[in-house]
């Protein structure tokens, strides 16, 4: 799949499954034809495979017997293909070349050449094309796809480069915490090392109806959009601490800075004090967030796919249920009360005090954000957190989230239903979920504000998506 953000997946060519030795993949396929010079082939550290002769590096060459047995003329190599003697070699595995029209055949006991093309019943899943690559079929399969034996399928359906680490599983092309079953998705390799939640691809409930409370027009109406693949959000919006390791691996990105109010970036260190490492990054444009989760090997959500995953397939009031719940999220609870110190300032990175409307004082008794922490010192979820049905935390409050679709005046183009609902941002952005400067009713999950993509608010963070 070709990301919104254009974002490059690197990809190569697979090799073919009868070219396997010991579990690595030949690069290709050196000749073997009757007193022709050896080249080095595969990597094999154990037995070779029917067909392929072991050999060594260090000196591969030698010559083909009439039977198409390989003999190595090197001292540094046996018969049997161990290296022996002074000097380090790497054994490896060696096929026979056929010569053209004509395949090699393997079997349990025996290869051999014979008239055909290998080819001919070789369709690679109609996702690339075959070639014969020394007599055997090879696919070479379209971008976004890889060579599976002989058939080509779309990459990270099985497959994680690089492997995922002990005590993780290969699933949907990510690595899974073996046992777990709700989040602890990773991107492999990413430098983004976060919690993703997995979201299957279904039928949603997006936007409300006229006359339900807190229903803006903009929110309306009610509709059904179907998402039609399995996508991954980050079940954490991006913290300080992930976006400060950002800044450290981008020298010339420059820190956020905010439209209104002081960003907590120091010029001069590039972070935010530790107390504020795990609070949700903020002073953010539309580009810097895209910009980060593309350098994580991932993107914005789309509309549709945050507010699916906030509310899921039941179409959730809240993310957590249909009625507001104070210890659920970081909001005012109304207009007339203002901060409600009963959620503004007790979860555990919190310290004593009343939060700041200026910034706060350096005593760090009375240290307050207005955001929350959104992992406590043990990595796990703060109170305020509010799980969704896929388990995605601070979806509601907190700060508010950009996501990658242009500003609509309404939701009337998904009227009668529609299927994975983008509009390419010209002007103005979407954001989601509210912020800690609102009411309940205006982090429900269906609210959407607008903002210019080039906006820095204290209010405004993202978290990222990951697609297959």
């Amino acid at each position: 799949m070709v990301s919104r953000s254009s974002m490059t997946r690197s990809w190569t060519f697979a090799l073919p499954v009868l070219a396997l030795c010991c579990g690595y993949a030949a690069a290709f396929l050196y000749g073997c034809s009757s007193d022709a010079a050896i080249k080095a082939g595969t990597s094999c550290v154990e037995e070779c495979p029917v067909g392929a002769q072991k050999t060594s590096t260090k000196a591969a060459n030698g010559s083909c017997s009439a039977d198409g047995q390989f003999i190595p003329t090197s001292k540094e190599v046996e018969v049997a293909g161990s290296c022996v003697g002074e000097g380090e070699c790497e054994v490896v595995c060696l096929y026979p070349k056929c010569a053209d029209g004509m395949a090699l055949v393997i079997t349990a006991d025996s290869f051999s050449c014979k008239p055909g093309d290998p080819c001919d019943n070789v369709d690679c899943s109609g996702a690339g094309y075959c070639r014969n690559n020394n007599g055997q079929a090879q696919c070479v399969c379209d971008e976004g796809y890889v060579d599976d034996g002989l058939a080509c399928i779309p990459r990270g359906a099985d497959v994680c480069e690089p492997e995922c680490p002990q005590g993780q599983q290969c699933e949907g092309g990510l690595c899974h915490t073996t046992g777990a079953t709700i989040c602890q998705w990773f991107v492999p390799g990413s430098k983004d090392v976060s919690e993703l939640c997995k979201v299957t691809a279904n039928t949603f409930k997006i936007g409300c109806d006229d006359g339900t409370e807190d229903c803006s027009k903009a929110s309306q109406p009610k509709v059904r959009p179907t998402i039609t693949a399995d996508f991954f959000v980050d079940r954490f919006e991006v913290t300080n601490r992930r976006y400060a390791a950002y800044l450290d691996a981008n020298k010339g990105v420059p820190i956020p800075t905010c439209n209104e109010g002081t960003s907590p970036y120091s010029d001069a260190t590039r972070t935010v004090a530790e107390w504020l490492m795990d609070h949700p990054v903020s002073c953010v444009t539309a580009e810097q967030a895209e910009a980060f989760c593309a350098w994580a090997g991932k993107e914005l959500p789309t509309e549709a796919q945050w507010e699916a995953a906030a509310r899921g397939t039941t179409g959730e009031v809240y993310p957590w249920g249909p009625d507001f719940k104070p210890d659920n999220a970081q909001c005012w609870h109304d207009w007339s009360s203002g901060f409600d110190p009963a959620t503004m300032c007790t979860n555990d990175k919190y310290h004593g005090g009343a939060c700041q409307d200026a910034d706060a004082p350096t005593d760090s008794s009375t240290q307050c954000s207005k955001t929350a922490p959104v992992i406590d010192t043990d990595g796990k979820a703060t109170r305020g957190a509010g799980a969704s049905p896929y388990g995605c935390l601070h979806m509601a409050g907190n700060v508010a989230e950009w996501v990658s679709t242009g500003w609509t005046e309404n939701h009337a183009a998904c009227d009668m239903g529609c299927e994975d609902p983008y509009l390419v941002p010209t002007n103005l952005r979407v954001t989601k979920g509210g912020s800690y400067d609102e009411p309940a009713g205006s982090i429900k999950t269906w609210y959407r504000a607008k903002a210019l993509p080039t906006t820095s608010l204290p209010t405004i963070g993202f978290r990222c998506s990951y697609e297959l």
